[in-house]
């Protein structure tokens, strides 16, 4: 270790992953959008408990999945329709929860084809 005006260097330090949290918030991805279902993915640690929520826009209350598995898919959404969606962990090694970031989606509109 060396002071160096005032700030502190530290070489060759050894040890478990002090620096690296156990758990982190989720990383979400949305993929294979249509007009009644889509794909939600994330990095998964198996040994933690992941939910997943998802809504409408103008809705408040979040559908709740619980225990879910990536990658999960939402299905019997509405089509052309504007969604959120998220994923908790439930962290076993500090009892805390995390939360990703909220991702946005629009279902796909459907194409009616007239039989002649």
């Amino acid at each position: 270790m060396q002071n160096n005006g005032g700030t502190i260097w530290l070489d060759d330090v050894t040890g478990p992953n002090v620096l690296v949290p156990a758990c982190q918030n989720p990383s979400v991805t949305v993929s294979n959008v249509t007009g009644h279902s889509a794909t939600v993915s994330w990095n998964m640690n198996e040994d933690q408990t992941y939910t997943i929520q998802y809504k409408t826009n103008n809705e408040t209350d979040w559908t709740t999945t619980d225990n879910a598995v990536s990658p999960f898919t939402l299905t019997e959404l509405t089509p052309e329709t504007y969604y959120q969606t998220r994923v908790i962990l439930s962290c076993s090694e500090d009892n805390e929860e995390y939360i990703s970031t909220t991702k946005n989606f629009t279902t796909l509109t459907l194409t009616r084809y007239k039989e002649e």
